[in-house]
C-alpha cells in the first residue's frame, strides 16, 4: 500500500473509531491490538497486514478485515456509539456483566415504551 493510501486509511480509521467506539481504549480492546499499533494505524504508519486487519474487522466487520472491501458510503443505521459521549462509552466497557446487563434491560425499556 502507498504512503498516501495509508494516510487517507489512517483518516478514516480515525474517524471510524471515533463514531463506533469513541476512545482508543475502547477500540483497541475490540481489535485486540496494542495502543502504539493503533495510533500508527490511525497517522498511516506501515503496521503488520494481520494487525491492520483486525483494525479494520473491528471498525467494519461486513469488511472481513480487507481494506478493499471498506464500504465508501456511509451506513444506514447510525454505527454503535454514535452520538454517546466517549466519556460515557469508556466508563461502560468497565462495568461488571450483570451491569451491562441492568444497563441493556434499562435501554430496552426506554426502546420499547416509546
Amino acid at each position: 500500500m502507498e504512503e498516501a493510501q495509508r494516510k487517507e486509511l489512517g483518516e478514516r480509521i480515525r474517524a471510524r473509531r471515533i463514531d463506533v467506539f469513541g476512545t482508543v481504549t475502547a477500540a483497541v480492546r475490540a481489535a485486540e491490538v496494542n495502543p502504539e499499533t493503533w495510533s500508527r494505524a490511525e497517522r498511516g504508519d506501515s503496521i503488520r497486514a494481520d494487525r491492520m486487519a483486525a483494525i479494520i474487522k473491528a471498525l467494519w466487520p461486513e469488511s472481513g478485515g480487507l481494506p478493499d472491501r471498506i464500504d465508501a458510503t456511509p451506513p444506514t443505521s447510525a454505527p454503535v456509539g454514535a452520538g454517546v459521549d466517549p466519556e460515557v462509552l469508556a466508563d461502560l466497557n468497565e462495568l461488571e456483566p450483570d451491569q451491562v446487563q441492568r444497563v441493556k434491560d434499562f435501554i430496552r425499556g426506554i426502546k420499547y415504551s416509546r
